[in-house]
């Protein structure tokens, strides 16, 4: 597979089309041993639709997505595939535009909107696929039967031979078998490849697809069996949640053409699909995963997620909350400073756009009047809680931070010997490098609702640094940080209705009255005292 676009070769002769259905059983047929056996098959008679659609906006693209049972494809399922890219846009349409949708509908499920739909349509073909008769069994009106996998196998593979599509992968096995593989994908704080959950795998033989989400482990099977080898590919999205390459096209991964199970390792390197993994993960987490505390976003629509492999100036944005016609919600950007971003910072972002998502959708008039730095420092907390949450659970939490030796001995008189570490602040995943001078392109970016669940004090640790290390680092201007380990559910329920600091700190010293032992426990520390340290640096 290449990380292009997929290039399609020649239309193919349809061999599920009505008219070519029909001349394999005419040729079968001739054979007069056959002919009990095709009785049972009933007349040959459209079962599906092959259908192109031509949506015009996001939002007739979501009616079309809205119907569950009308797979859709980017990509036509009637030509032949050279180059098995990740992404595909008809070259006759503008770029700027939403490409072709294609499906194979079937026919009871689509005549209710034929003549009926405000979306651009054609049907392509009238198709005749026994294995979807077979699976329903007879359906009053259509004159199907039930019938025996041999006799529909016979058909279909004369069908092939006739229109010259016999030529399938060459497999060790035969008969019907279930697809099924293995997902995993490169961390770089694991330094290896784990498992991903909640892929969506496709597995097509022409107009028939099957689907099987993989599992916390990455495994995934098909609940039901195919005859032929089938073209894997993985769609990355969700049930309210899709990954687009760029602001138009769907993400996939395009995988080969088997009859054997699929296990697809997406390694390190620079390719979109290992961003691509890290974003689905982050996704995945937030609208089906343990949000350890945190409300999923609630939106109506599906929340399109657009990665760019490019840089951007900044890591991701946010878009939803303006209305902005440009086709997502969310840009996420591979590059920086000129370097590809690693899955685990790429996973980070992810998780700050989609803070922003949850703040809009489950808060709209609140986050609509709310300063930049509560919308920001939010978004900052749900990154730094789901990615150490993330990394916990992986095993590799001590991994996602550097830390810092201190030798206190010279603290001491007499001095005795006493060394200690602390995590190293940084801006990239506990953000405790944020300081009062640090600049205005950061400045809404605070660390507030970290230092409200956080052990750690950044102020200490720069008083360290100067007094052990003799390094200049100016304590003052960063937050005292001497509270800890408040719930995570407790600061989203500050920030989801408050519009300002002053607010929130009207709201966590109520929450402390309501709740002493945050007050009076040690571990917590949220003292009047305390509390007013901490907001020193932030009113």
């Amino acid at each position: 597979m290449t990380e292009g676009e997929i290039v399609l070769g020649e239309k193919l002769d349809n061999p599920f089309s009505v008219s070519n259905m029909q001349k394999a059983y005419n040729s079968l047929l001739k054979d007069k041993n056959k002919l009990s056996q095709l009785s049972t098959l009933g007349e040959i008679k459209t079962t599906h639709y092959y259908v192109r659609f031509l949506p015009k906006s996001e939002e007739e693209l979501d009616i079309l997505q809205s119907h569950t049972d009308w797979i859709l494809y980017e990509y036509p399922l009637d030509y032949e595939i050279l180059e098995y890219g990740i992404s595909y846009h008809d070259p006759s349409l503008p770029d700027s535009s939403l490409t072709y949708q294609y499906a194979a509908i079937e026919a009871d499920k689509f005549d209710p909107y034929r003549g009926h739909m405000a979306i651009e349509y054609e049907i392509l073909e009238n198709l005749y696929i026994p294995e979807e008769a077979a699976v329903s069994g007879e359906k009053p009106g259509t004159g199907f039967k039930p019938s025996t996998s041999t006799v529909i196998e016979m058909l279909v593979n004369e069908s092939l031979r006739l229109t010259g599509n016999l030529d399938d992968t060459v497999s060790p096995t035969s008969g019907q078998w279930y697809p099924s593989g293995r997902i995993m994908a490169y961390d770089d704080i694991v330094e290896d490849t784990i498992p991903l959950e909640g892929v969506q795998v496709r597995m097509r033989y022409w107009f028939t697809t099957r689907w099987a989400t993989t599992d916390k482990d990455g495994y995934f099977k098909c609940g039901k069996s195919f005859s032929h080898a089938v073209n894997y590919s993985i769609v990355w999205q969700g049930d309210r949640w899709d990954i687009r390459d760029g602001c138009i096209g769907q993400a996939y991964y395009n995988g080969p053409k088997l009859k054997t199970e699929w296990n697809l390792t997406i390694g390190n390197g620079t390719t979109r699909s290992l961003r691509y993994s890290a974003i689905h993960r982050a996704a995945y987490r937030y609208y089906n995963g343990d949000t350890y505390g945190l409300s999923r976003p609630a939106n109506s629509r599906k929340e399109k997620i657009g990665y760019f492999h490019k840089d951007g100036g900044i890591n991701g944005s946010y878009f939803r909350q303006i209305g902005a016609g440009i086709g997502i919600d969310i840009a996420i950007y591979g590059i920086s400073n000129g370097e590809y971003r690693e899955p685990s910072n790429i996973y980070s972002t992810a998780c700050h756009e989609l803070g922003h998502a949850s703040h809009y959708t489950n808060s709209k008039s609140k986050y609509k009047t709310a300063q930049n730095r509560v919308i920001e420092s939010w978004a900052r907390f749900t990154q730094y809680h789901l990615t150490n949450k993330e990394y916990e659970e992986l095993g590799f939490l001590h991994s996602l931070n550097e830390h810092t030796i201190f030798d206190l001995s010279g603290l001491f008189t007499p001095p005795v010997y006493i060394e200690t570490y602390m995590i190293t602040p940084d801006h990239q995943y506990n953000f405790q490098k944020w300081n009062t001078h640090i600049g205005d392109t950061f400045m809404d970016y605070t660390p507030l609702f970290i230092d409200m669940s956080d052990d750690m004090n950044q102020r200490y640790y720069y008083e360290l640094m100067e007094s052990t290390k003799g390094t200049i680092s100016h304590p003052e201007y960063y937050p005292d940080d001497d509270v800890a380990f408040l719930p995570a559910e407790a600061i989203e329920n500050f920030v989801f209705n408050s519009t300002s600091f002053a607010e929130i700190k009207w709201a966590l010293e109520k929450y402390v009255l309501d709740n002493p032992e945050l007050r009076d426990d040690d571990m917590y520390n949220f003292t009047a005292e305390n509390i007013n340290k901490l907001f020193e640096c932030y009113l």
